[in-house]
């Protein structure tokens, strides 16, 4: 190992206070890893579903039509004249969804230890369910389906394909529903609204799962049903991680939200 990477490497371990030291933390990052590698893999098996992936689209909109709640095309074009709104809008989709997300699992981790494991099953049972259901039931997204008259927004103003390139790589674009985009803003909002101090933090983190649902539904990148596949996804996955997982290991994957005066992380054995 070269010189320089050797002392980076030394610093960042005497600098970086790490609760259950480095092999649990590297154990995070692999667990996330092989959710992140099944995404792929399902992404790949539905790329070709185009047929089946419109179909599905088209019986979203009808279900929408029938209970009279299809209302995105008439929400998009309220906002499509003012400019300065759909950039504000379309930087927030493309950054906001996986920066905060992967920043406040990583303060989870390094200061709310005690409570991380919990959610991070929540997070990964929401991706598991997501996964699954991209891979039976695949949706084209409102962007996709034009005959409608929904705008890409990130197309049309940003310039940005979704579908072609390298950020294709990065999006499956037959997955709108559930959307794991408002599953886990849910699940952030909830969860840093119960463990915030203050109650104007409180509020914010409570309202940012609503601000995820309009973003992706201005975007033309989710139905409102898709939001609400994606919140009840992330209920599920609740379920499961308070009773099976926790009942499971109750001392590991409980929840559990650490006394003021013990908030430092301590050293213990690794968790799985």
């Amino acid at each position: 190992m070269p010189r320089r990477a050797r002392a980076a490497f030394a610093w960042l371990r005497e600098n970086l206070r790490l609760p259950k030291g480095w092999p649990d933390a590297l154990l995070q990052v692999a667990i996330w890893l092989c959710v992140d590698g099944l995404y792929e893999l399902v992404r790949g098996l539905t790329e070709g579903s185009h047929v089946t992936a419109f179909a599905n689209g088209t019986r979203v909109v009808q279900l929408e039509q029938a209970t009279h709640t299809f209302f995105e095309v008439d929400f998009q074009r309220l906002i499509l004249d003012d400019r300065w709104l759909i950039d504000v809008t379309n930087f927030l989709y493309m950054n906001l969804h996986f920066v905060l997300t992967t920043a406040f699992l990583a303060w989870l981790y390094l200061r709310r230890n005690q409570s991380f494991y919990f959610v991070r099953n929540v997070f990964i049972g929401t991706m598991a369910i997501a996964i699954a259901i991209h891979a039976v039931f695949p949706t084209a997204p409102p962007r996709l389906l034009t005959q409608y008259g929904f705008v890409d927004t990130i197309f049309n103003f940003a310039g940005v394909d979704q579908d072609q390139g390298a950020i294709s790589a990065l999006v499956n674009k037959y997955a709108a529903v559930p959307s794991v985009h408002v599953g886990f803003a849910l699940i952030v909002g909830v969860t840093a609204a119960m463990l915030a101090r203050r109650r104007w933090a409180k509020v914010l983190w409570a309202c940012y799962p609503l601000l995820m649902l309009y973003i992706v539904v201005a975007t033309g990148n989710h139905f409102w049903f898709d939001g609400l596949a994606g919140a009840a996804a992330a209920g599920v996955a609740v379920l499961l991680a308070r009773y099976p997982l926790a009942r499971l290991r109750p001392q590991h994957w409980a929840w559990r939200v650490a006394p003021r005066e013990r908030e430092q992380p301590q050293a213990a054995p690794a968790r799985i």
